[in-house]
C-alpha cells in the first residue's frame, strides 16, 4: 500500500512538472502495487481460514485419540480388573491435552461410560473438568 501510494505521488509530481512518459510508468506501478496489496490481502485471507480448518481438524483428531485411549484403557481394565495405575496414566494423558479438547470433554467421558460411570471416569473428570 505504501508503494503504491508512493507511486501515486510520484505520478502527481511527474504530471506536474511535465513528464507525461515518467508519470505512465509510475501511475502503472501504482496500480500494479494496488492489484499485489489486493493480492496478498487475498490470500492472508484464504490463509487464516486454512489455519482455522487445521485446528478444527486437529482438534477433532486429538478427540478420536482421546477416546480411542480411553476405550483401550476401559478393555484393559475389562480383561485385568481396574488398575489405578491405568487410570493415573489415563488422568496425566488427558490433563496433558485439555487444551485441545476444551469444549468437548463430554465426547471423551462419553467413552469411558460417562459422568462418574466408574473409575476411569472419574480419572477422565479429573483430568478434563476445572473444578472451581
Amino acid at each position: 500500500e505504501r508503494e503504491a501510494e508512493a507511486a501515486g505521488q510520484a505520478a502527481e509530481r511527474f504530471l506536474a512538472d511535465g513528464l507525461m512518459h515518467e508519470a505512465t510508468r509510475a501511475q502503472t506501478a501504482e496500480a500494479a502495487a494496488v492489484e499485489l496489496a489486493a493480492s496478498l490481502d487475498a490470500g492472508a485471507s484464504e490463509m487464516k481460514q486454512f489455519v482455522t480448518v487445521a485446528r478444527e481438524k486437529a482438534s477433532e483428531i486429538t478427540v478420536l485419540c482421546a477416546r480411542s485411549c480411553v476405550l483401550k484403557a476401559m478393555e484393559l481394565s475389562d480383561q485385568t480388573g481396574a488398575d489405578a495405575r491405568l487410570n493415573k496414566r489415563i488422568e496425566r494423558l488427558l490433563r496433558g491435552f485439555r487444551e485441545q479438547l476444551a469444549g468437548k470433554e463430554s465426547e471423551v467421558l462419553d467413552a469411558c461410560g460417562g459422568k462418574g460411570a466408574n473409575p476411569l471416569a472419574f480419572a477422565c473428570e479429573r483430568a478434563l473438568l476445572v473444578v472451581s
